[in-house]
């Protein structure tokens, strides 16, 4: 089975009880999508407060008739709660075809042909970008900056995407349950950046099949990226030392406002260089 254009599609958006302000910012958009199945999952036991927004957004969307609130349990099986939480969502999904993100997004309807593309032609995965929220002035020059990246340096992947549930069932494997909150725990792996549980889906999907990202931003994330924290900049810099020069460093960290990121990456190589002058002497980094 394949999706088309007139091929219904699954929403799910995990949300945490801390988020419940929100929703009625965000919410609506996701319910202008025009699917027929959307999964709120949440912790169980849901709070009244959430629950309560949710409602009230339904309700005013007339869409009480498509949202499911969904409650999960914990699972000391995955380290990062949130990771369960998504994945049953998805499990409890009506459709194969699925489009999630965070409700800290404010979606455009394009997003919803993302979910048309998956599941045809070994496609498994489309993500689509989205800009940070401005709300300070460095947030501003971090999203000119960001556009222009987009252009020049096009990402693989984004946090909002539509993904075909068979071929997820198929690739996704127990690594899974030891992928940690990056939020908290920064990099579990170097090289990898900040692994997050949908960076960890995305990478196990492309082993097997096409995995498209389009660049048209199609939402604005109103809380502002996880790498807008100081410590996530540091370590970042840190796992960029290796692949990227010095000069593009300080351009990336000038243009996104990010300190910390140049700080990181070079007390990264000030530390490598050491390492290499004690056991190979006379070795030059290029």
């Amino acid at each position: 089975m394949t999706t088309d254009s007139r091929t219904p599609f699954s929403i799910v958006i995990p949300v945490a009880d801390r988020d419940t302000h929100l929703v009625p910012r965000t919410l609506p958009s996701w319910l202008a999508l025009g699917s027929d199945d959307v999964v709120i999952a949440t912790d169980r036991p849901v709070s009244a407060e959430l629950r309560q927004a949710v409602s009230r957004v339904a309700r005013a969307c007339k869409a009480t008739d498509i949202v499911r609130m969904f409650e999960v349990p914990r699972n000391s099986g995955y380290h990062f709660h949130q990771a369960f939480v998504r994945r049953s969502g998805f499990m409890a999904a009506r459709h194969d075809a699925i489009l999630t993100g965070d409700i800290d997004l404010i979606v455009r309807r394009r997003a919803a042909k993302a979910a048309a593309r998956v599941g045809v032609g070994g496609v498994g995965l489309v993500s689509l970008s989205k800009l940070g929220g401005v709300n300070r002035p460095d947030s501003a020059l971090r999203t000119v900056s960001f556009l222009l990246m987009q252009k020049l340096n096009p990402p693989k992947f984004g946090g909002l995407y539509a993904f075909w549930r068979p071929f997820w069932l198929e690739t996704e494997d127990y690594g899974i349950r030891l992928v940690r909150d990056p939020r908290t725990e920064g990099y579990p792996e170097p090289g990898l950046g900040i692994l997050g549980e949908d960076t960890y889906l995305f990478l196990c999907m492309k082993r097997q099949y096409n995995c498209v990202h389009d660049n048209s931003i199609c939402a604005i994330d109103v809380k502002g990226f996880v790498e807008d924290l100081p410590r996530l900049q540091y370590e970042w810099g840190k796992a960029l030392v290796g692949s990227r020069s010095l000069a593009a460093v300080v351009v990336a960290s000038v243009l996104l406002a990010y300190p910390n990121l140049l700080r990181g990456f070079l007390r990264q190589r000030s530390e490598k260089k050491n390492l290499v002058d004690v056991f190979a002497p006379g070795f030059r980094w290029t």
